[in-house]
């Protein structure tokens, strides 16, 4: 009898697990052909957000919400991705890629500088040696040289050094730099300089 009972509670269990298995693999399926029936026209935001809450899909869906840049000037849409970014951390905590994106997304909309900061000290912990952030972060960093504690100056000297540049960065970094005054121009060159940035770099860049 007890037998009976174990075997029949060892069966209970298997078909338990496999009733959840499939319950999960249809949420994916569901998901996926849903995605699918969305098209590349942007509609994908309005289907994808009922799984935005489903274990295992809702940071894909989530990322599906995220739609591509925004018009200069669109506050209200430029608004949105900045939530939506947050929603997108909630559920994947450790992408420095969108952590990044926030603090651009947080600078645009005039959030305190503090919080600006925040989101790019996470980026640096949680991916610093991820090539294609890194390369984000070191023109946000001049881009945004003024609001940026020394620390993070050097960090994006140091990611600036890391490898040799596109031709897209140096034509990203030069834009960055034609804004600046002489007084903060001098003072990127002179902690590009100390993390090693090469002198041709340097020289493609506008210095």
């Amino acid at each position: 009898m007890r037998r009976r009972w174990v075997r029949f509670l060892t069966a209970l269990g298997v078909v338990s697990i496999s009733a959840l298995a499939v319950y999960r693999g249809a949420d994916i399926v569901r998901f996926g052909l849903a995605d699918a029936r969305s098209g590349p026209d942007g509609k994908a935001a309005n289907v994808d957000r009922p799984w935005v809450n489903v274990p295992g899909l809702a940071f894909s869906a989530q990322e599906s919400l995220l739609q591509g840049e925004v018009a200069a000037g669109d506050q209200k849409a430029t608004e949105r991705q900045r939530e939506e970014l947050k929603n997108i951390l909630a559920v994947r905590p450790l992408s420095s890629k969108y952590w990044l994106a926030l603090a651009e997304k947080r600078s645009v909309t005039g959030e305190r500088a503090s919080k600006v900061v925040e989101a790019v000290r996470l980026s640096v912990l949680s991916g610093p040696n991820q090539h294609d952030v890194m390369v984000g972060r070191e023109i946000f960093g001049v881009s945004h040289w003024e609001l940026l504690p020394l620390e993070l100056r050097q960090r994006a000297g140091a990611d600036l050094a890391a490898e040799p540049l596109a031709e897209t960065e140096i034509a990203d970094l030069r834009l960055a730099l034609a804004g600046k005054s002489e007084k903060t121009r001098n003072e990127i060159l002179a902690v590009l300089q100390t993390e090693g940035v090469p002198a041709k770099d340097l020289v493609a860049i506008g210095f």
